[in-house]
């Protein structure tokens, strides 16, 4: 692997970043929907990226070994179209991507009031993908695999003294309480430009719920682009919320990944 110059242009956080070592377990990249796309999805044989409202381009969002991004968790599901459904990408796709961030992205601005300082930029915690990135994260905050997926973060043993962004992520992973930024925060975010084939070439497996597991659009697709796609089930109960489905759905995910 090329070593990257430190140089001052890069990005403060991956300039620290780049010297830890990275974990040797590597985790595979989970995207959240709901049956309903899933249903277009599995038609076109493909995920395509969409609109995003903060980067003003057409992206599809990614979480490192975790479902975290969540619908409204209110919301009773009541029907099956909306039941959550994660589909989970070989960690080659990594390299197609556009962009790598600690932490969820989306909520930078309106949510990590609290641990940033108010001229920090979005751009300052970017890190490059395929360069291990993620590995390196998860070793200095989580310390294993096992630690970032129950959600267990650590403070680095590694010096961070004037690496204020580094000191932003330390303050904010290990802060317990839940307001006002979830646990999204403790997910590394991938973001991509270009088409996921629903195939084994990207995709290695997809969580659906029991109830279209035998669905003559999804059994059409295993026989056929999803050969060797593997498909796990959960039961779903319409009166419950949607938010009520996360922790199952991480629980699955984490023996997967």
């Amino acid at each position: 692997m090329t070593a990257i110059s430190d140089s001052h242009t890069e990005p403060p956080y991956w300039r620290w970043l780049q010297k830890s070592a990275p974990l040797n377990d590597r985790l595979k990249w989970c995207h959240r929907t709901d049956a309903f796309a899933l249903r277009n999805m599995v038609k076109n044989g493909y995920i395509a990226p969409q609109m995003c409202n903060v980067f003003k381009e057409a992206l599809i969002y990614l979480f490192y070994g975790r479902p975290a991004y969540r619908a409204i968790e209110s919301q009773q599901l009541r029907l099956s179209a909306r039941a959550p459904v994660v589909l989970i990408f070989n960690n080659v796709i990594e390299r197609a991507g556009m962009r790598l961030f600690p932490f969820d992205s989306g909520a930078f601005e309106s949510r990590y009031e609290p641990w940033r300082h108010q001229d920090m930029q979005l751009s300052g915690f970017t890190m490059p993908c395929g360069q291990d990135a993620a590995e390196r994260h998860v070793s200095e905050f989580f310390g294993s695999r096992d630690h970032y997926l129950a959600m267990a973060p650590i403070r680095p043993t590694r010096p961070y003294s004037g690496e204020f962004e580094v000191e932003s992520i330390a303050e904010m992973l290990n802060d317990k309480s839940a307001e006002p930024a979830d646990d999204r925060r403790l997910a590394i975010e991938l973001q991509i430009n270009r088409n996921l084939s629903l195939t084994t070439a990207d995709t290695f497996a997809i969580v659906v719920p029991e109830s279209i597991s035998e669905a003559d659009w999804l059994r059409s697709w295993q026989s056929d682009l999803g050969a060797g796609v593997i498909v796990k089930t959960y039961q779903l109960r319409p009166l419950h919320t949607a938010g009520h489905y996360q922790a199952k759905l991480e629980e699955i995910c984490a023996e997967l990944v």
